[in-house]
């Protein structure tokens, strides 16, 4: 995603950055979204591949993206907030 305030850029960083001109803002739909759900899944699978290729144990390494994905993905009213 482009930053209006910092067009150079891809991202920003910051949670309230407005998109650049003709952009829409990426929004919660997206997590929840079938494809959204598959990307953080496998970005989160992704990490853990190379956590465990760095050394660390492949047991808390899956944990820890399983629990990152379930984070992204699960919806606020789901997820008893």
């Amino acid at each position: 995603m482009e930053c209006a305030k910092s067009p150079s850029r891809a991202w920003c960083g910051r949670a309230r950055c407005p998109p650049a001109p003709g952009r829409r803002p990426v929004t919660a739909a997206f997590s929840s979204s079938p494809d959204g759900a598959e990307f953080i899944r496998s970005a989160a699978a992704g990490w853990a591949g190379a956590a465990v290729a760095d050394g660390d144990p492949p047991g808390p390494a899956q944990q820890a993206a399983a629990r990152t994905a379930a984070f992204y993905t699960t919806p606020p009213e789901a997820a008893g907030s």
